[in-house]
C-alpha cells in the first residue's frame, strides 16, 4: 500500500513544484516569525502560544498546496 502511494505522488505532474513552494512558504514564514518576535532581555521567555498558531498556519497552507483538485 505505502508503494502505491508513492508512485501515486510521485505520478503527479504538480509534485515537484508543490514540494518547492511548500519548502519556500516554510521558510519565508520562519523568517517573518523571527523578524517580527522581539527577544526580551528581562528575562521572560516567549510564550509558546505564539508559536503554535504559526505552525498550525503552515500546515494549513502545506495541506492546502499538497491537495488535489479533480475538476
Amino acid at each position: 500500500m505505502l508503494h502505491s502511494e508513492w508512485i501515486k505522488l510521485w505520478s503527479l505532474r504538480s509534485t515537484d513544484w508543490s514540494f518547492a513552494l511548500v519548502i519556500v512558504v516554510s521558510v519565508g514564514m520562519a523568517a517573518l516569525l523571527s523578524l517580527s518576535t522581539q527577544w526580551d532581555q528581562s528575562g521572560v521567555p516567549l510564550a509558546p502560544e505564539s508559536v503554535i498558531g504559526w505552525v498550525a498556519v503552515s500546515g494549513v497552507v502545506g495541506a492546502l498546496l499538497l491537495e488535489r483538485r479533480d475538476a
